[in-house]
């Protein structure tokens, strides 16, 4: 097992950073689909997978 993390990490769905900012910066550039940020995968671009919105619901 590896060493911990000097700082703290925070998750959101698919997106890890040690930076909040960053995180909310990353959840804006999915919701705007920026292709800049986040570029069409060949072959995978047909549907747009939406960010999950709170509150979280388990089947």
């Amino acid at each position: 097992m590896g060493k911990p993390f000097p700082e703290e990490r925070f998750m959101f769905w698919n997106f890890v950073s040690s930076d909040k900012k960053e995180l909310e910066n990353a959840k804006e550039n999915w919701k705007a689909q920026n292709l800049d940020v986040f570029p069409k995968i060949p072959g995978d671009d047909k549907e747009f997978v939406p960010l999950p919105e709170p509150p979280f619901q388990s089947k």
